[in-house]
Parts: structure tokens; C-alpha cells; sequence
């Protein structure tokens, strides 16, 4: 299931801009790469972890990185 997506995609599923969006992971305090490429699955789960899943994501989608969080929880 893993993917990457962009900063843009990630925005436009939480349903604010790419410069909301980095204005609210810098206040929660995560760090990770912002360059110009992709955001890789990790940094994508931190997110959703730190915000919470998006209201405009799929079920399937949502259940899908879900089943993924909890992997990484049960290790």
C-alpha cells in the first residue's frame, strides 16, 4: 500500500493549501524533509498520525494506511 505523494495531494485532502499545510506541521513540531520531491509513506504516516486522517480521504484509502499505522504501532 505504500505510496508517496506530494505536498500538494496531502493539502488538497485535508482540504487547505500546500503553505497551510506546512504552517500546521512546523507548529506541531514535525520534522522532516520539505524539499521540492515527494513525501515518502513515513513522513505521510506522521502527518496523518499528528493530524489525524483527512476528512476527504477515501474509507478504503483511510482503512488501507490505518492497517499500515498499526504495523508500525505493533512492532
Amino acid at each position: 500500500m505504500k505510496k508517496t505523494k506530494t505536498r500538494q495531494e496531502l493539502a488538497a485532502e485535508y482540504g487547505i493549501s500546500r503553505k497551510t499545510l506546512a504552517r500546521r506541521i512546523k507548529a506541531v513540531g514535525l520534522e522532516f524533509s520539505l524539499s521540492r520531491g515527494v513525501l515518502l509513506p513515513a513522513d505521510i504516516m506522521n502527518v496523518y498520525r499528528t493530524l489525524g486522517f483527512p476528512e476527504k480521504m477515501s474509507p478504503e484509502e483511510r482503512t488501507e494506511w490505518n492497517e499500515e499505522l498499526n504495523k508500525e504501532n505493533s512492532i
